[in-house]
């Protein structure tokens, strides 16, 4: 007697992949106020969500037990920061990605390393962790060296504000993300920064006192140094890492130069409106430095 096996139960069975090995990929990446758009995208779908909702239905579940890329290419368009938005490219990206599931089941975890360019220098990154499904949970630990601080500006320097002509930016950040709720930890270095040419005294840097700024780093061999910490509701349309970190290395540096957390905020006028709002629950005691990722964003 032949036994004709179940088709339906073949077809959502799952399907295990020991590993896959991409050489030299290229991402290309847009960043809009919560969502990322990838190209190419391996999760796309064309047509209604009801009807890409029926295909996962009905598509077997797949896992891959490791994903290997070497010497890759990431450029990341931010359009949160600029307008026009503002390229950052990543490259030599070496990295494993281990248990990929589609849909996600459990913790993915990944392992990264990258130069960042930058228009002065290049620097290093590294990252480290694992993300559960849907991003409600994640671990990271993030190490950047020798950052360009051009590269970096609009992340942290408002347009009407003193601009880096040169400097660089090393930053060790461990974050936690538990149902939503960010708890990051971390420590920025900010070296042998230079400015362009003052416009007037009341010029500021990450709304401290540009004057300040430059007497604070020829006292303390040209650096200056951050601990600091992140909370927040990742899951809150509210709620803006960017304003987050640079309310928060802002106010630790305000703390630093001994500068008033008020006069930042309210007097300079140079902080978003959310990020002052979140540096007087989170910056207690200024006088003191800072208690710093990455919670993943929303897509």
């Amino acid at each position: 007697m032949t036994i004709i096996p179940d088709l339906r139960s073949l077809l959502t069975s799952q399907v295990r992949i020991a590993s896959i090995v991409v050489e030299r990929p290229y991402l290309s990446v847009l960043r809009r106020p919560g969502k990322l758009i990838i190209v190419p995208s391996l999760t796309e779908q064309e047509g209604s969500e009801a009807e890409a909702n029926r295909s996962n239905a009905s598509a077997p579940a797949v896992v891959i037990s490791t994903i290997e890329l070497k010497n890759g290419s990431v450029e990341l368009f931010d359009a949160t920061v600029s307008r026009p938005p503002h390229r950052t490219r990543m490259e030599q990206i070496e990295a494993v990605i281990r248990d990929v599931a589609a849909p996600a089941t459990g913790r993915t975890q990944f392992d990264l390393a990258a130069v960042v360019k930058g228009a002065k220098r290049d620097g290093q990154a590294k990252i480290t962790g694992w993300v559960g499904p849907a991003a409600r949970d994640s671990s990271s630990r993030i190490a950047l060296a020798a950052v360009d601080m051009v590269a970096l500006q609009p992340y942290l320097v408002k347009r009407n504000e003193a601009q880096v002509t040169q400097g660089s930016l090393d930053l060790n950040l461990s974050s936690e993300v538990r149902n939503n709720n960010l708890d990051g930890k971390g420590k920025v270095v900010i070296k042998d920064l230079e400015f362009a040419p003052g416009r007037g005294l009341f010029d500021t840097f990450m709304g401290v006192p540009r004057n300040a700024v430059i007497g604070f780093l020829k006292d303390h061999n040209n650096a200056i140094d951050i601990d600091f910490a992140l909370k927040g509701d990742t899951g809150n349309p509210s709620f803006s890492l960017n304003e987050s970190l640079s309310t928060r290395i802002a106010a630790g540096m305000a703390g630093q130069l001994g500068v008033s957390i008020k006069n930042v905020a309210e007097g300079l006028g140079t902080l978003g409106r959310r990020g002052v709002e979140g540096a007087g629950g989170v910056v207690e005691g200024v006088g003191s430095a800072f208690k710093r990722l990455f919670g993943g964003e929303k897509k």
